[in-house]
């Protein structure tokens, strides 16, 4: 998903006309809503997830945190469980992740999660 937004990105800002243009929490919080939790969904529960190693409450350290705050835990390398992800966070600049949509795309997701 980053990758497609990251794509998406550069193409809709490669036209001069759209340089204002910036993918917003709540357009990708509406997306992931429709795409996985609408009604005519086509997608189990659980087929868009961030895979962590520990549960939230031992990362929050049982603080009722935002979407926000858990965001930003989330995308920390050292909680990722999942090789994938942390390979592409490793070679993010070799393969020009524009860390704006990462950080969007996780917020949203964690919103849309909580």
């Amino acid at each position: 998903m980053i990758i497609t937004f990251t794509c998406l990105s550069d193409y809709i800002l490669a036209s001069p006309q759209n340089q204002n243009f910036f993918f917003t929490v709540e357009s990708i919080e509406n997306f992931l809503t429709d795409l996985f939790g609408g009604e005519d969904s086509q997608f189990p529960d659980g087929t868009c997830c961030i895979n962590l190693t520990k549960t939230v409450e031992d990362l929050s350290g049982g603080k009722n945190l935002t979407s926000d705050m858990m965001a930003k835990i989330a995308r920390d390398q050292a909680n990722i469980a999942d090789f994938g992800l942390n390979y592409m966070f490793d070679v993010q600049k070799e393969l020009v992740l524009n860390p704006d949509v990462i950080e969007v795309i996780y917020r949203a997701i964690c919103k849309v999660a909580m």
